[in-house]
């Protein structure tokens, strides 16, 4: 009889902690309320639970926006709480998958604090940064949230990229040191214990030097650089090397913006990694996953900007961010994780702008 990896045919069930369930009645959901709902989550028949993000944050952009990667948000609970979680789920024979947020970070992170307050210090090169006048950014490019996608800031005197919020500036992977300090955060959690990734946004790490202009009759600006950038393979090849080879995980990247055709150069034996993906019922391209060595599947939402109450929106003028009463699901194509069979928790992924 042959056997198959688990995740093949796993049913993997997404977890929104501020909405799943509220132990303590202060009307956000948490980790101790996932913790009273276990049997339940057990009885499903579900083998995998994915975590949306936990970590410290201001939650702009509900958790994805990481303050700290190694601590938990405070509204959700403590790291003791989340051993819970963790030990429960096991003995439940329920594996556990984190939402990990490699291309960007809140501005509240400590690297960006030292980034903007000290140029030439250990973190001056951390993320993204371009000199020039105030008015004018470094080029054309358009964020996921609309608008440019560069903030100028006032402390050093620059530009910096942010493809989603204006408080999520993008990580410069083109540092080692960046790479080192993601690598180490993976590591920790998988010491920690945790079976596996769900990469945010993994194909979005990789942007050209030298910045230049996006074609202007794009749907997002910009995207033809920095979707799919030039060092994308090595770094996923060096991910895979210094992170998830040898241990017994799954680990599925998200691919916003991705074609058919570029999904190719992504898979195959040489690249040691497979991918699976359906089209959009929207007029926006396919998203996608990516797992070393393993299928998996996603299916593209709308990109359109909705209400907290899900219907349509108007869009913010050019330039500018949507206000803090509209939350957004352009966020790049959140979908399922999962092999063959998803479920979810009732609110599905969404963004809000500040």
């Amino acid at each position: 009889m042959i056997e198959h990896a688990w995740w093949k045919e796993a049913v993997v069930y997404q977890i929104y902690p501020r909405s799943f369930n509220d132990s303590d009645g202060d009307g956000v959901g948490d980790i101790p309320g996932i913790i009273e709902k276990l049997d339940y989550i057990d009885e499903l028949g579900v083998d995998a639970v994915w975590l949306s993000p936990v970590y410290e944050s201001p939650q702009h952009d509900n958790g994805y926006d990481v303050s700290d990667y190694r601590s938990i948000h405070s509204e959700y609970g403590t790291m003791n709480d989340w051993e819970s979680l963790l030990a429960g789920l096991h003995d439940r024979d329920i594996r556990l998958v984190m939402d990990m947020v490699a291309n960007h970070t809140s501005s509240e992170h400590d690297w960006f604090r030292q980034s903007r307050a000290n140029p030439d210090g250990t973190y001056g090169d951390y993320y993204i940064w371009r000199e020039g006048d105030s008015t004018d950014p470094p080029n054309n490019w358009e964020s996921f949230f609309g608008g440019s996608a560069w903030e100028y800031d006032e402390e050093r005197e620059a530009w910096y990229l942010c493809l989603f919020d204006t408080t999520q500036p993008d990580l410069n992977w083109r540092n080692p040191d960046v790479r080192e300090e993601m690598y180490d955060v993976m590591n920790w959690w998988l010491d920690e214990g945790i079976d596996g990734f769900r990469l945010d946004v993994l194909n979005l790490i990789s942007k050209p030097n030298e910045l230049p202009d996006g074609d202007p009759a794009r749907e997002l600006v910009g995207s033809e650089h920095f979707v799919d950038g030039p060092r994308i393979n090595e770094y996923l090849d060096e991910m895979r090397d210094r992170v998830f080879a040898g241990k017994d995980i799954v680990t599925i990247g998200e691919m916003p913006e991705l074609t058919l055709e570029s999904a190719q150069e992504y898979t195959g034996r040489r690249r040691g990694r497979s991918i699976w993906s359906s089209p959009s019922n929207t007029s926006r391209s396919t998203s996608a996953r990516t797992v070393d060595g393993m299928s998996t599947s996603g299916r593209c939402r709308s990109l359109n900007r909705s209400s907290i109450s899900g219907s349509t929106a108007s869009a913010t003028s050019g330039g500018r961010r949507s206000s803090l009463r509209t939350t957004t699901n352009r966020a790049a194509s959140r979908g399922s994780v999962t092999t063959k069979r998803i479920t979810t928790s009732p609110r599905p992924r969404s963004r809000q702008s500040s």
